[in-house]
């Protein structure tokens, strides 16, 4: 029975997969039409990052994982800090901080994605289609809407990376 339920979950999760790459494939000309400058630059600063990481380049240079409750903090803050800048009068700062806190605090996510390339998607995790989502924020410039996916990921990552290691503290006890 759990193999005819793990079977048919990842056929539809594949299904998904596919009715959202069916749907979006053919407006990708479109949204990139639509989308800002500013959001396209992030993009190609993003995927040269992940591609200099992919690379070894950066890895070499950077020795620790950089932790998901560290890029949900700082993601949570720069969200207070736009507010504090907008009831200033500086929206511009503030959108432009967290469209680099967007940017640069994705990388950890998208580099476990490539990582794990098609067995996340087979296997229904919802990184994917929300990776997807906070990639076109940020070149649509919906920073705000970003921003929550980010710390919706990395704070469920943060949070279950907590319980598992206090499961595994009460079990040594």
């Amino acid at each position: 029975m759990k193999k005819s339920v793990d079977s048919t979950s990842r056929l539809l999760s594949l299904s998904l997969g596919s009715f959202a790459a069916a749907v979006l494939v053919p407006k990708l000309p479109h949204l990139l039409h639509t989308a800002s400058a500013s959001g396209i630059k992030a993009l190609k600063i993003q995927c040269g990052l992940l591609l200099a990481w992919r690379l070894s380049l950066l890895r070499q240079r950077v020795k620790t994982e950089i932790p998901e409750s560290i890029v949900a903090i700082c993601a949570v803050a720069s969200l207070l800090i736009n507010k504090v800048l907008i009831n200033r009068g500086q929206q511009g700062l503030g959108e432009t901080i967290l469209r680099y806190v967007l940017t640069f605090g994705a990388l950890p996510s998208l580099n476990e994605a490539v990582n794990n390339g098609m067995e996340s998607l087979l296997s229904g995790e919802a990184d994917v289609p929300a990776l997807l989502a906070l990639q076109l924020g940020l070149a649509l410039n919906y920073t705000k809407a970003g921003m929550i996916i980010l710390i919706m990921l990395t704070g469920g990552e943060a949070i279950e990376d907590y319980a598992l290691n206090r499961a595994g503290n009460d079990l040594h006890s």
